[in-house]
């Protein structure tokens, strides 16, 4: 069949697959990071077709966007994206992982964690290329 690319944003946008496999889903929850980008890589290896910082699996609520608060319970989770693909990884998975625990009861959680000095600052130099790249 034929496959629709498109840049939105910046960010490579491909549709998902038709079908997935029938071992349970892994989703991979953890900060951007902390090794998510391997970690997608490694469940590519082993058969699965992971989509790794999937902006559309979630939704965030209008009160969120203008409040700032920190309750995820505003965040909604977009099922098209979920049914569709065998893993996701990165910190919109880590934002509605409780929903995804009941709706897959079967699936597979990977947390991926790394040291908080370190982690601090990888995301200020990932921050700093996005900040630059923008400005282009």
């Amino acid at each position: 069949g034929l496959t629709y690319l498109a840049l939105v944003f910046g960010f490579l946008v491909i549709p998902p697959p038709a079908k997935v496999q029938s071992s349970p889903k892994v989703f991979g929850i953890g900060l951007s990071r902390t090794g998510t980008t391997s970690l997608t890589l490694g469940l590519e290896k082993l058969g699965y077709r992971p989509y790794h910082a999937l902006p559309k699996l979630v939704s965030i609520d209008e009160k969120y966007k203008l409040t700032r608060e920190s309750d995820f319970s505003l965040a909604t989770l977009n099922e098209h994206w979920a049914n569709s693909l065998d893993a996701l990884t990165d910190i919109q998975v880590t934002v509605v992982y409780r929903v995804l625990a009941e709706r897959y009861p079967d699936a597979r959680f990977i947390l991926t964690r790394r040291n908080s000095k370190q982690w601090g600052e990888s995301m200020l130099k990932f921050c700093k290329k996005m900040e630059s790249s923008l400005m282009l």
